[in-house]
């Protein structure tokens, strides 16, 4: 079996040895190396590669020269002993790398597993294991971007893309799957190998947010605009100085009401409760009990605890506590505010609600809740309190 490494790393392994260190002068070999894979098992032209690696060598040299080349490469490749298998072909005036299942190119594992992962028809479990092969075989570019010609840097950037659309799908899929952590982790390794995406710090954004990290989020998104204009002496992207803006909670110049109200309406197109960090929901409680004494509306308080039947049992409930976070996001009328309060409990504010209302509430959100948990080996306990009254100063 013979192995090539070529993101990040670049090195030959046959039959778990690795061989692309024992041999002198191999500049050239690898260049031509790389031009085999970078066309992605298409054959090259002989003029092809010539014009390539010796541009200014007489035809003849350039030929034997090539030969040469492809003769210690097919040597290398031959101390596979388990295998008859001639790893470099000759056809038509063109070189290309054997498609031999006992030939392994990352690079081509990579693109697959991609390719596959992309497939929205599959379950999110499948596109996760595919998606998370592929970002795991990218350390870094292909060979090393140590080659200039052009269909090798065609090829630095097709995989370079390749990676980063990996990561944004599998970011996305975690946390739709409310494995919000995972994202921002990918995001974050991701971007410790790729520091200039924009991409990859808007969705790495997205899960901080939900975390309730927007504060760390606005500190890296700062070191992130020093770094692009230091190093690179560029701008972000209007996307992401958008989402900075909303991060940090400044305005435009020269915004005036209506904008604010457009830049508003836009963070409300969701039709959910609004769930949020416990220490904001602290903020709109203050505000929410100010109002009360105005307008004479009483608010509540639902604290609502989930624990194990099995008092005696080890088993962590946070399967449970996902479930019904959902079930708070889309049973709960829109305009609820909620948060969590602990491991085990998400508190839960509702205005405009007289106590009768809320034995209906009540009953769509434990409906919602059972009717998506499907087991029972968990109790849920809802505790509801009238607001105080604020104090006077």
């Amino acid at each position: 079996m013979i192995e090539i490494i070529t993101l990040g790393d670049f090195y030959i392994r046959i039959n778990g040895e690795i061989v692309s260190n024992e041999t002198g002068r191999t500049q050239k070999l690898w260049h031509l190396l790389s031009l085999l894979i970078a066309n992605g098992g298409s054959p090259v032209s002989t003029n092809t590669i010539i014009d390539t690696m010796w541009p200014d060598k007489d035809a003849d040299e350039a030929i034997k020269a090539l030969q040469n080349l492809v003769f210690r490469l097919r040597r290398i490749f031959s101390n596979d002993e388990k295998t008859n298998t001639d790893f470099v072909v000759y056809t038509q005036r063109s070189y290309m790398l054997s498609k031999s299942s006992d030939l392994y190119i990352d690079a081509y594992d990579m693109e697959n597993c991609w390719k596959k992962g992309k497939d929205s028809s599959l379950p999110p479990e499948e596109r996760l294991s595919l998606l998370t092969h592929a970002v795991n075989l990218y350390n870094g570019e292909f060979f090393m971007n140590a080659y200039s010609d052009a269909s090798v840097m065609v090829a630095v950037n097709y995989y370079k893309r390749m990676y980063i659309d990996a990561v944004l799908l599998l970011a996305e899929i975690h946390q739709n799957e409310d494995n919000i952590e995972e994202s921002v982790r990918i995001c974050e390794k991701a971007i410790a190998l790729e520091p200039y995406e924009d991409s990859l710090y808007i969705r790495m954004f997205s899960g901080m947010r939900l975390m309730g990290q927007t504060a760390r989020a606005v500190v890296i998104c700062e070191n992130y605009f020093r770094l692009l204009h230091s190093v690179k002496g560029i701008s972000s992207s209007p996307q992401l100085n958008r989402i900075y803006q909303e991060m940090k909670g400044l305005s435009e110049p020269g915004m005036d009401a209506a904008d604010v109200l457009h830049a508003l309406k836009e963070l409300t197109r969701t039709r959910k409760a609004y769930l949020c960090n416990i220490e904001l929901f602290r903020d709109i409680y203050q505000y929410e009990v100010r109002q009360d004494a105005r307008r004479d509306i009483p608010f509540f308080i639902v604290l609502v605890s989930v624990r194990r039947k099995d008092r005696n049992s080890t088993r962590s409930i946070d399967t449970a506590m996902r479930f019904l976070k959902d079930s708070c996001l889309h049973a709960l009328r829109y305009g609820d505010v909620f948060a969590q309060y602990s491991d085990y409990q998400y508190v839960i504010m509702l205005s405009h609600m007289v106590s009768q209302d809320w034995s209906i509430i009540e009953n769509r959100l434990s409906g919602h809740f059972l009717d998506r948990y499907k087991k029972d080996d968990v109790l849920v306990k809802f505790d509801i309190r009238q607001a105080l009254p604020a104090e006077e100063d």
